[in-house]
């Protein structure tokens, strides 16, 4: 009786020492499946710390080389965000602007140093003389804006100067034309001073005073025209909108219509558009265009102005006598006239004024009821760059 439960525990311990050690084997190969999935996360960790290490390192040594070529580059770079603060720069855009550009913004810059002017052909003149042209590009995914910066002084300077020698070329082969126009009138009033001095008639000194006039007046009239064609190639420009520009027109030329019965109609399409023009340069040009439609014979006159996004074109149709196909081609050559008493400057002078400005003026071949002119004025790209909306001073592209 005493031996029974004695048995029963043996079997007891010798269950549970098997329970024991079964449970040890699995959490022994438990742990060594741990271990050894340890060991392969502890080497891929190492792996990609070092391909981390080494991607991190190749992003220093690509960075240190963008910031040298950055530093190395000939023109001045300006790194914008989307608010339009400076967060980038190299030293070259410090050296052509002239200023410390640390804590700048967009309109900083633009209303400090990009506001002296814009030349025609779009480049800017900067606060210390420098020209510069202007590229913008726009960041992916809306990071900002990127602005380049050209320094083009030494070349605009290279070209003005071949363009004023190869205008006084030509203006020198100009001289002898010149003489040629004013040598007539000069003559006819030198008769009328001789004959002034032989007739005591008050009436008959009255009427040579009046040819007298007359003669002195074209000889006036032909230095004008002469001064304004050889004007400087840097008109000054300014912002002006085509409602005041066609007002002007209109109140001159009233005075070049006074005796005779010409009406002049203005329309403008443009809402009232700004143009970036020589004002007065660009009225005279209008001017020398309505008076030739005068002289034409032209009863009614229509000046029309319209605007694409490439382009503001002034129209100017007439119901006059037309130019016949054969004189065509010549019509804007200087000193080439039909009229006994025209100096050949007038159109001359309408195609000067649109080169200053960058734009083209031609007679349209296909309009029959007289005279058609059309004049293109280019929208200057240059323009938007320095463009700023109230203080959110945003880059514009």
């Amino acid at each position: 009786m005493d031996c029974q439960p004695s048995r029963m525990n043996t079997q007891e311990l010798e269950s549970a020492f098997a329970e024991f050690s079964s449970a040890s084997v699995t959490i022994a190969q438990q742990y060594k499946s741990l271990e050894q999935h340890v060991i392969a996360l502890t080497g891929e960790l190492k792996r990609t710390n070092n391909a981390r290490q080494k991607e991190l390192l190749e992003k220093k040594r690509l960075t240190h080389r963008l910031a040298s070529i950055l530093a190395a580059l000939p023109a001045g770079v300006l790194v914008f965000c989307d608010s339009g603060k400076l967060v980038n720069w190299n030293q070259k855009a410090e050296d052509l602007l002239g200023i410390n550009l640390t804590k700048k913004s967009w309109h900083d810059i633009a209303s400090q140093n990009l506001a002296r002017g814009v030349l025609k052909t779009g480049e800017v003149i900067l606060e210390n003389d420098k020209k510069v042209s202007l590229s913008v590009q726009a960041l992916p995914q809306n990071q900002g804006r990127i602005v380049l910066l050209s320094d083009v002084t030494e070349s605009k300077n290279l070209q003005e100067g071949w363009q004023h020698k190869e205008r006084l070329s030509e203006i020198g082969e100009m001289m002898g034309k010149l003489a040629h126009q004013i040598r007539t009138p000069l003559s006819s009033a030198f008769l009328y001073l001789s004959r002034l001095g032989k007739k005591p008639d008050v009436d008959k000194q009255t009427k040579v005073v009046e040819r007298l006039h007359q003669c002195l007046t074209s000889v006036q009239h032909t230095l004008d025209d002469m001064l304004l064609y050889i004007k400087g190639q840097n008109p000054i420009m300014e912002y002006c909108d085509i409602e005041t520009l066609l007002m002007s027109v209109k109140n001159s030329f009233e005075g070049v219509s006074d005796s005779k019965s010409v009406t002049l109609v203005c329309k403008d399409h443009t809402l009232n558009k700004k143009v970036y023009v020589n004002r007065h340069a660009l009225e005279g040009a209008l001017l020398n265009l309505l008076k030739n439609s005068v002289e034409a014979g032209a009863s009614s006159i229509k000046l029309n102005v319209k605007n694409s996004k490439t382009e503001t074109r002034l129209t100017i149709d007439d119901d006059g006598s037309g130019i016949e196909a054969g004189r065509q081609s010549e019509i804007f050559n200087a000193f080439y006239t039909s009229r006994t008493n025209g100096t050949g400057l007038g159109l001359a002078i309408v195609r000067n004024v649109m080169d200053l400005h960058g734009g083209t003026v031609e007679l349209d071949p296909f309009f029959t009821e007289g005279a058609r002119f059309l004049l293109n004025l280019p929208e200057y790209s240059t323009q938007q760059y320095l463009r700023s909306e109230n203080t959110d001073a945003r880059i514009m592209v």
